[in-house]
C-alpha cells in the first residue's frame, strides 16, 4: 500500500481545520458595533466603566457607556435604571422617563438577576418616574391683611367704687367739731403752733383761708370730735393747760 504524499496530507489537514472553525462559528451571536447583540459579558463590561465614570462625575462617558451596556444586553434592566438617573442628573427629563419605561417593559420579559431583582428594579423605576411627573405642589395663598383703623375709640375709663367706709367717714368729718387754736397772717407762726400742740400729743393741722377784705389768715384747727359736747371740752382742756387762751370750737 503506498503512503499519500505530504503536500496531499497537509492539504487534508487544512480544510479540516477551517470546517471545524466554520462549524464552532455557526453556534456564535452576529457581531455588529456596538459588541455582542445579547452578550451578558459585554453589557456588563460597559455598566462597570459607566459605573466608574459615574463616580468620577463624568456623566457624558457614563450615559455613553450605559446606553452601550443596554444595547449590548437589552434584558440588562438595571442599566436602563442607572441611565435614567443620568439623564436626570444631566436635565435630560424626558429621556430619563422613557429609559425607566423600557427598563420596566426589559425587567418583565426577562430573567430575575440574583444580585438585583427583578420587582425591586421595577419598583424603583415606577418610582423615579412618578417623581419626576408629579405636578409640582403650588404654593400656599399670600395671607390676607388685616386692616388697621386709623383711628380708635379710647376706652372709657373704669368707675371708681366709692366704699361705704370712706363715705361715712366723710360724712362724719363734714359734720362733725374742731377746735380753732389760732389765727395768723404769718405762716410760719402758724406751722409752729401746729408743732406745739403735736408736741403735746394733739392732732393738728393749718388751713389757709381769705376774709371779706381780702387778706390771707392761716388757721391753726385741732381736730377730735365728732359732737360739740366734745369740742368745747378739748377747748376747755386746752385752756386749762396755758396752750390757748381763748380757743374757739368751730363745726367743720
Amino acid at each position: 500500500m503506498s503512503m499519500p504524499k505530504p503536500s496531499l496530507l497537509l492539504a487534508a489537514l487544512a480544510s479540516a481545520l477551517l470546517l471545524a472553525v466554520l462549524s464552532l462559528g455557526a453556534g456564535c451571536a452576529v457581531l455588529n458595533p456596538q459588541g455582542v447583540q445579547g452578550d451578558q459579558a459585554v453589557g456588563r463590561a460597559h455598566y462597570n466603566r459607566a459605573m466608574a465614570f459615574g463616580h468620577a462625575h463624568q456623566l457624558d462617558k457614563a450615559a455613553r457607556e450605559l446606553e452601550l451596556a443596554v444595547q449590548s444586553d437589552p434584558g440588562l434592566y438595571y442599566g436602563y435604571y442607572q441611565l435614567g438617573l443620568v439623564y436626570e442628573a444631566q436635565g435630560r427629563t424626558v429621556e430619563a422617563i422613557s429609559t425607566w419605561q423600557r427598563g420596566i417593559e426589559a425587567a418583565k420579559n426577562t430573567e430575575d438577576r440574583r444580585d438585583y431583582p427583578r420587582a425591586q428594579a421595577i419598583a424603583e423605576m415606577q418610582s423615579a418616574q412618578a417623581r419626576l411627573t408629579m405636578p409640582p405642589t403650588p404654593p400656599p395663598p399670600p395671607a390676607i391683611p388685616v386692616e388697621t383703623p386709623l383711628y380708635s375709640a379710647p376706652k372709657p375709663a373704669p368707675k371708681v367704687k366709692t366704699s361705704a367706709l370712706s363715705t361715712s367717714r366723710a360724712g362724719k368729718a363734714k359734720s362733725g367739731y374742731a377746735v380753732l387754736f389760732s389765727s395768723n397772717q404769718q405762716k410760719k407762726s402758724a406751722e409752729a403752733d401746729v408743732s406745739r400742740l403735736k408736741a403735746k400729743g394733739y392732732s393738728a393741722s393749718v388751713s389757709t383761708h381769705k376774709d371779706k377784705k381780702g387778706k390771707v389768715w392761716h388757721r391753726v384747727v385741732v381736730g377730735c370730735c365728732g359732737d360739740e359736747k366734745k369740742a368745747k371740752s378739748l377747748a376747755a382742756e386746752l385752756q386749762k393747760k396755758g396752750l390757748a387762751k381763748k380757743p374757739e370750737v368751730i363745726k367743720l
